[in-house]
């Protein structure tokens, strides 16, 4: 395996993929080899310039055989739109390529053959990441539009299980092209493994997701919570999931939080009142709303002195 940065994402370049692609080559696949290079980058590049934009923290990028995998900060400590913004910039990304190729091959700028190889790229690698399984893009956005709390939990189920059964429909058919052709099908075995891997490591972050994005804002050093780095004023409804709140401000900023039922304002609160109370509800199956949090007084907070 190959490991270089660039900036700080970490690329890692898997062996195997680059035997494949001097495969590749050598057998005079060189188009289809550089139509598929291009469909994915810009897949990657999609989803990077959107978690870009969305403050999303990117940890590593890998190229596998079978493609490449952004691997962002936990998605499950991400906020809904955070989570929709990068799941569906990626195959959004193919789309506008797929279109764009049709255009520059109408207009005779591409020679048709790369073109339709570009546009079968594209095609292939937008369908295939919507389909609604874990870790693909359609699982992930599918994950961001439930409801909190145990419809997401089913959520997450449904989806981990969909991503089971896709991988052993990719190995089906992976074994039964070689029981007829005798050759292996990597390009479908390969995917299968990953996707087979990764149901446990999904669960797992699922898991954590809720207390590393209480411990991103709690974290030591992030100063006096009455001199925040940054501070707004949010107005919210009182049905409003607390941790969705949360995870709608960014590190190291404060919020005050206008609280509404339907249209009338019925009180402030503080984003330090939020925390402690969502710490104080771990382990709740019910998702913790706005309405159910009590103002947090200034000698409750920590570090701060109770006056004369």
């Amino acid at each position: 395996m190959i490991r270089f940065r660039v900036g700080t994402t970490l690329v890692r370049v898997h062996a195997l993929a680059l035997l494949m692609l001097a495969l590749s080559l050598a057998l005079g696949a060189r188009a289809e080899a550089a139509a598929m290079l291009l469909a994915l980058f810009t897949h990657e590049g999609a989803h990077l310039a959107a978690a870009r934009l969305t403050h999303v923290r990117m940890e590593a990028l890998d190229l596998m055989p079978f493609g490449g995998a952004l691997t962002l900060e936990n998605p499950y400590r991400l906020g809904r739109g955070q989570l929709l913004c990068v799941s569906l910039s990626g195959p959004l990304g193919n789309a506008l390529g797929l279109v764009a190729c049709a255009a520059l091959a109408w207009w005779n700028a591409l020679p048709p053959a790369f073109a339709l190889d570009l546009m079968r790229f594209h095609a292939m690698l937008a369908t295939f990441n919507l389909l609604p399984a874990l870790p693909l893009d359609g699982g992930r956005a599918l994950y961001a539009l439930a409801r909190p709390g145990r419809a997401r939990a089913r959520a997450l189920n449904a989806l981990i299980i969909g991503g089971y059964a896709l991988s052993g429909a990719l190995a089906l058919l992976a074994l039964l092209g070689w029981a007829r052709t005798g050759v292996m099908n990597l390009a479908l075995l390969l995917p299968a493994v990953f996707l087979a891997a990764s149901g446990g490591r999904e669960r797992r972050s699922a898991t954590m997701g809720c207390a590393e994005a209480l411990c991103e804002r709690m974290r030591p050093g992030r100063g006096a919570p009455e001199r925040p780095e940054r501070m707004r004023v949010l107005a919210v409804s009182e049905r409003s999931s607390a941790l969705d709140v949360l995870r709608a401000l960014r590190p190291r900023e404060e919020a005050l939080l206008a609280v509404y039922r339907e249209d009338a304002l019925v009180r402030l609160l503080d984003s330090r009142a939020l925390e402690w109370a969502l710490l104080a509800d771990a382990g709740q199956e019910r998702p913790l709303k706005i309405a159910d949090i009590a103002p947090l007084a200034p000698a409750a907070l920590p570090g701060a002195k109770a006056g004369r």
